[in-house]
């Protein structure tokens, strides 16, 4: 089986990843009103107007995800929720293989998300360093 190549993160999907990292000190895992809902990014970031959910996929979430799992690392997109259930969207626990139901592995996601460094991921954004070259694990 031939090895999938890794793909740099899009301007969009880096732009999604910073904004996520900087809401992940305001995130309490018991906390659901704590997480930043997909109208909240839409508005926070600017972006045009449509189903939240769908936008924010259209506008990076879709190559982070991709890229998050290329380089083995935490679910950072789980941090946004649907206004509705306070969870996120179903197309988030498809790309992981899980159901909706299984909150339990969400939440174990959210704390790996809280206890990474991610200052590394961005260090290497500002510096113009390929970060697809190594990966973390």
């Amino acid at each position: 089986m031939e090895k999938q190549s890794k793909t740099e993160l899009d301007t969009k999907g880096k732009t999604l990843l910073h904004y996520l990292v900087k809401k992940i000190p305001t995130v309490e895992v018991e906390i659901p009103s704590s997480f930043p809902t997909y109208s909240e990014v839409v508005e926070d970031l600017s972006l045009p107007a449509g189903r939240a959910g769908n936008v924010v996929q259209q506008n990076g979430m879709n190559t982070l995800v991709d890229w998050l799992k290329q380089n083995s690392l935490p679910a950072i997109s789980g941090l946004i929720v649907t206004k509705a259930k306070s969870i996120p969207g179903e197309g988030f626990f498809s790309a992981y293989q899980r159901s909706p139901e299984d909150r339990e592995w969400w939440k174990q996601e959210v704390r790996r998300v809280k206890e990474f460094d991610w200052s590394s991921v961005l260090l290497r954004f500002h510096s113009n360093e390929s970060w697809t070259a190594r990966g973390y694990n």
